[in-house]
């Protein structure tokens, strides 16, 4: 009696392991756990239930690993709407730090940067006119009648306040250069045209600055 006790404690156990370990269901594990207490009392043969389940018989009991998922060991993820929120929030603060640099750079600017270009005045009119004529080392009649019309067309005030510039300076002393080389360079056959050689335009425009003086 004793020995069919233990191998009904023993089919039990062997029952209630594979039950736990998901190895049989429990429709089956109770019809089973059934058929080994009426073997029990009416004093049959219960190893049938013992030899249907080889697997759990023999060596030390094993426990069934913790079913692991995908949930369990990754990390929760932030939702989706946060991450589109963070996004744009970054992108408002650069825009706005875009913009207050972009308003507040014309007043760190120089002032030389934005001062309006002052306009000309008719003595500097006068001084670039002189210069010009200097430096294009033109001496003939049409070209120093030009710049004598010019000269004449502005107010003697005018005139006297450029004298003591040194471009109309300039001006006067190669005017009298030129002047004292075409004479020396004067011949007989051209005592009939004296401004053949430029010689009587030269005196003009001498005579003319020495009389607004």
């Amino acid at each position: 009696m004793s020995d069919r006790l233990h191998a009904v404690n023993q089919d039990l156990q062997i029952l209630g392991d594979a039950y736990r370990l998901g190895q049989i269901q429990r429709d089956e594990y109770r019809a089973r756990r059934r058929h080994v207490l009426a073997a029990l009392r009416s004093g049959g043969d219960a190893d049938t239930t013992r030899k249907s389940l080889p697997m759990a018989q023999s060596g030390p009991r094993r426990t069934a690993p913790l079913p692991t998922t995908a949930a369990a060991t990754k990390p929760a993820a932030p939702p989706v709407a946060r991450k589109y929120w963070l996004l744009f929030g970054i992108g408002v603060l650069g825009l706005a730090a875009v913009l207050a640099w972009l308003l507040k750079a014309p007043e760190d600017a120089p002032p030389s940067a934005v001062a309006p270009v002052a306009a000309r005045t008719p003595l500097a009119d006068l001084e670039a006119a002189a210069s010009e004529l200097t430096a294009r080392d033109d001496w003939q009649a049409a070209t120093v009648q030009a710049w004598l019309i010019r000269w004449q067309q502005a107010e003697p005030a005018l005139r006297r306040q450029a004298l003591s510039r040194p471009a109309l300076q300039h001006l006067r002393d190669q005017a009298a250069y030129n002047l004292s080389v075409r004479k020396a360079l004067a011949t007989p056959d051209s005592e009939g045209d004296p401004d053949g050689n430029g010689t009587e335009s030269l005196e003009r425009l001498l005579r003319a600055l020495e009389s607004a003086s």
